[in-house]
């Protein structure tokens, strides 16, 4: 089996819990949030794990080093959404030879059997969920080949697109060669905003058409492999939507032209 490594992202501030606690902290079944996110990449075997965490949440960093080690902290500083926080766990997997999963500290409902099915395919692969109301979720659009064609975020959706169903999780699994290549080209780059993470039944994008929405606590998966031209919030992409040149060897696809004026924007992907 390939080697599978885990980042979790818990660097939010959670301002919205209006809580001394940091977010991930709070309890879920007894246990912190975070706790079951870390469950959760240890069911999958994940060869290393790493947690990143921001330097407003010392407390955070504690829980984390007690549980794991100091060696599985990553600290994003400053905040600068969550292509940058994933940017900040570079260090941390150095050397490392394998899949990488980029998943959230809450959301503790994501198990490992959800998440298992985006190991195994080549180029990433996006875990998503069915709604029937999908409200300001990034849509997942898929061309008729069944790849996962763009992460279209609602405010730059289009009518029809907003009319898809099938909405993005924000857990995805890349080969570690391709991540690396996309942090060398992410220095340049202006991260996206944090966005928020749901904890809904994930599916993989692969099929030439979405199934029927699904029980919430049934994943859905498909196997796709194609490379999807995207990602979502992205160590790779830039703010006008061009995707900087591939380094000799990299195991990207070609860049992609500009979008034009009046195109709603995908995340180019690596």
């Amino acid at each position: 089996m390939t080697s599978r490594a885990a980042v979790i992202l818990a660097a939010g501030q959670g301002t919205r819990m209006k809580s001394p606690l940091p977010k991930v902290l709070h309890p879920v079944g007894g246990r912190a949030m975070l706790d079951h996110a870390i469950d959760a990449a240890e069911a999958l075997d994940c060869a290393r794990i790493v947690v990143v965490v921001g330097t407003h949440s010392p407390e955070v960093r504690a829980h984390v080093e007690k549980r794991l080690g100091a060696a599985a902290v990553a600290v994003q500083d400053p905040p600068l959404g969550t292509g940058h926080a994933v940017l900040a766990a570079r260090e941390a997997l150095a050397g490392f030879s394998g899949q990488v999963v980029i998943t959230y500290g809450d959301v503790p409902l994501l198990k490992a059997d959800h998440i298992a099915p985006a190991f195994g395919a080549d180029g990433v692969t996006v875990l998503g969920f069915e709604a029937a109301d999908p409200a300001a979720y990034g849509r997942l659009i898929v061309g008729g080949d069944g790849a996962l064609e763009a992460i279209v975020e609602a405010k730059e959706a289009t009518p029809a697109q907003l009319a898809v169903t099938a909405c993005n999780s924000g857990v995805m699994a890349v080969d570690a060669t391709c991540c690396s290549s996309c942090w060398i080209r992410s220095e340049t780059t202006t991260p996206r905003a944090n966005t928020t993470s749901p904890t809904s039944s994930p599916w993989r994008a692969g099929a030439a058409t979405p199934p029927a929405p699904s029980s919430p606590t049934r994943p859905r998966s498909w196997g796709s492999t194609a490379r999807p031209n995207w990602p979502r919030p992205s160590a790779c992409s830039s703010r006008s939507g061009a995707r900087p040149s591939s380094p000799p060897g990299s195991p990207c696809p070609p860049p992609t032209p500009s979008i034009s004026p009046g195109t709603p924007r995908s995340r180019a992907a690596c």
